[in-house]
């Protein structure tokens, strides 16, 4: 029992540090991108956050299964690397325990996977497409000034 959730909260708390090593490599690029597409002229500035904020909300789906995968494989490998995982099975807690383990915490970011890509995501593109309509109509018009037009 207390293996049970120490392993739980060690698989939980390798989890959510790789989901913000995950969401940090994600809003750099993302970022990014987003200023190099403001310099041409797409995105007005003033919406760069609110751009970027949707597309990571968005992202949680592909983001989750990938930290949940590196946390139990990271932590399954420390167990291997410092000879804990023998010392378990010598003691007589069988590998199923482990794998029960893993599977409700698979069960668990499934579902939250699930309801964000089929309830959250489907409005939150739907708000990103006009965000970026509108946002691409008023850089277009903030970069007009006045003395920049070109007499023909």
């Amino acid at each position: 029992m207390i293996f049970n959730n120490l392993l739980y909260k060690s698989i939980l708390q390798t989890s959510g540090l790789m989901i913000m090593a995950l969401v940090a490599v994600f809003l750099t690029t993302r970022f990014g991108n987003s200023l190099s597409e403001a310099v041409i002229g797409n995105i007005a500035t003033k919406d760069i956050f609110k751009i970027v904020g949707l597309k990571t909300i968005i992202s949680v789906q592909d983001i989750l299964p990938i930290a949940l995968f590196i946390s139990v494989f990271a932590v399954i490998t420390n167990l291997v690397n410092n000879r804990e995982w023998l010392a378990l099975e010598s003691c007589g807690m069988p590998r199923s325990k482990l794998f029960f383990l893993v599977f409700k915490t698979s069960l668990l970011t499934a579902l939250f996977v699930a309801i964000s890509s089929l309830i959250l995501n489907p409005l939150l593109e739907t708000r990103l497409r006009e965000l970026k309509e509108d946002t691409k109509n008023r850089a277009s018009i903030e970069g007009i000034k006045s003395g920049m037009f070109i007499k023909f």
